[in-house]
């Protein structure tokens, strides 16, 4: 200070004032219904996300990479968090057959009083609606954005609904005269439920006794190889041998068919007559499906499935959209295809096929 000639009394510059503590609370604020945002402010780093799918007779994609095949009619519940409730109805594709179909969906957005008011979401075979039931499109309006909004990526077909306050989409399609949808969900979303809400078809699969087993779901495969091993040619007797076997699981049924060949061979005055052919169910199914599934993964498995028991080929476009939807939605794009039981299916051999005629025959002539 002497040196500088400078007054001890004088007047001096006032210190700099600190600048304010960071409002941590005020970003939380206004990020709170930006769920990725305010994730990677908490944590450090982007969420890790989920998928999950249900397309066709119906198949269901769990969120743990599951896969089952369901039996199921009527309502039920898909998922059950504190933040979604999403309930499917199945109903028959035809009176009397065993092949169930999605027809309805109702999903509830529920109240996230920061973001949101409870929003719901319906939609049913031809009524595809791109708003909510209220008639809006989107909900809890922003700088930015919306925390929730519908977008119509193809009318009446397909609709694609952003929850942005809780870091999940969920894509909703019609497929010839059937519903399929997928979802994509932040981890700590599609994990937000109580020990009460066990019931989750997303989360836990089918019930098992709702669940048609994997060996079932590749019958039609098993069923085409274990005609063929004693009808190699695919006449209506090959089509009738694999109708029954895929349909009841019974391989006895192939001794019905060729018993039925072999009196035809004998009764029959002009053997010209012998074969009878139609249009093979079994090859079409399998060349629809090829064509736009070319990996024999369970989306192919579901689709030749769906094709042959139901005689529908708009099967084919309920796997091939579960399938895109998954490339969209998958994390990890390595888990995208799942592989079932397809070189592993139980396959009746030759041997034990051989075996059955041999006794069907003994059991005839000891009849006599």
């Amino acid at each position: 200070m002497i040196q500088n000639n400078c007054s001890k009394e004088g007047p001096t510059s006032p210190s700099r004032p600190r600048p304010p503590a960071p409002n941590h609370q005020g970003f939380e604020s206004l990020n709170i219904c930006n769920y990725e945002k305010n994730f990677l402010y908490k944590h450090g780093q982007p969420p890790s996300y989920q998928h999950c799918a249900a397309f066709g007779d119906p198949h269901i994609r769990t969120f743990h990479d599951d896969f089952h095949t369901c039996r199921v009619e009527g309502s039920w519940p898909l998922l059950d968090n504190n933040y979604l409730f999403v309930q499917a109805t199945n109903s028959s594709v035809a009176k009397g057959s065993n092949a169930t179909i999605t027809s309805k969906l109702a999903i509830i957005f529920k109240n996230m009083k920061e973001c949101i008011d409870q929003k719901v979401y319906q939609a049913e075979i031809d009524n595809l609606p791109a708003a909510f039931k209220d008639g809006l499109v989107n909900e809890g309006e922003r700088p930015g954005g919306s925390s929730l909004a519908i977008r119509e990526r193809s009318p009446g077909r397909h609709v694609e609904i952003c929850t942005e306050y809780i870091g999940t989409t969920i894509a909703v399609q019609q497929a010839g005269r059937q519903l399929s949808f997928s979802i994509r969900a932040a981890e700590e979303v599609a994990q937000a439920f109580t020990e009460e809400q066990d019931l989750q078809l997303w989360v836990e699969g089918c019930p098992r006794s709702q669940r048609i087993s994997c060996s079932e779901c590749c019958r039609a495969r098993e069923a085409t190889e274990t005609a063929r091993e004693i009808l190699p040619m695919e006449d209506v007797y090959f089509q009738s041998c694999f109708f029954d076997v895929v349909t009841s699981g019974d391989a006895n049924f192939t001794m019905a068919a060729h018993g039925a060949l072999e009196d035809a061979r004998v009764f029959l005055p002009n053997t010209k007559k012998l074969h009878i052919f139609q249009a093979g169910a079994t090859e079409t199914a399998r060349a629809l499906c090829k064509e736009i599934l070319p990996m024999e993964d369970v989306y192919f498995q579901s689709c030749f499935f769906d094709v042959v028991t139901s005689g529908d080929a708009n099967f084919t476009m309920a796997a091939h959209g579960a399938l895109e939807d998954a490339r969209v939605f998958l994390p990890n794009t390595k888990k995208l295809h799942i592989f079932q039981a397809g070189a592993g299916c139980p396959r009746v051999s030759s041997s034990f096929l051989l075996l059955l005629l041999t006794s069907g025959l003994w059991a005839v002539l000891l009849h006599f």
